[in-house]
């Protein structure tokens, strides 16, 4: 995507940019999203910023579940984008996948280089949960958005 350099968001003016508007499309085209970050300096990548920001009428009233990578299994990252993705009007899930530390370390490709089957234990549990939040929330809102 090309940075975000539109005079407004597609919420109050269509989009100018034909990739702006292919990502808005696609984006459109589901009723829940698995957002996968790291994080960098207590937040997410500037990438995955500039895809919220591309894009706001097609998140709306859609929900969202994280999963997070690095030292602290992007916490920080976590909490910051749930703020973003409230102003997006989505909803999201009370729990996240968090991939921390130890496991982290495990499965990195320059570290432990480890199968992702490895930590597949420890992330499990939470990743039940975050995803029967998902599909719940993705009946309800695709309901009410009817």
């Amino acid at each position: 995507l090309p940075l975000f350099n539109e005079v407004a968001s597609n919420a109050w003016v269509p989009s100018s940019d034909a990739k702006a508007v292919a990502w808005q499309k696609k984006v459109g085209e589901y009723d829940g999203y698995i957002i996968v970050t790291p994080e960098y300096n207590h937040s997410i990548p500037a990438s995955l910023k500039n895809a919220f920001d591309q894009s706001y009428v097609e998140w709306a009233h859609k929900p969202v579940g994280f999963v997070g990578y690095g030292m602290m299994g992007a916490a920080r990252a976590v909490e910051h984008a749930r703020g973003i993705v409230a102003e997006l009007h989505m909803v999201s899930t009370r729990n996240s996948v968090h991939i921390a530390g130890g496991e982290f370390v495990k499965v990195h490709p320059g570290m432990g280089k480890q199968p992702f089957d490895t930590i597949i234990d420890v992330i499990k549990p939470s990743a039940l949960e975050m995803l029967k939040d998902l599909v719940w929330w993705g009946k309800a809102t695709k309901a009410a958005r009817a």
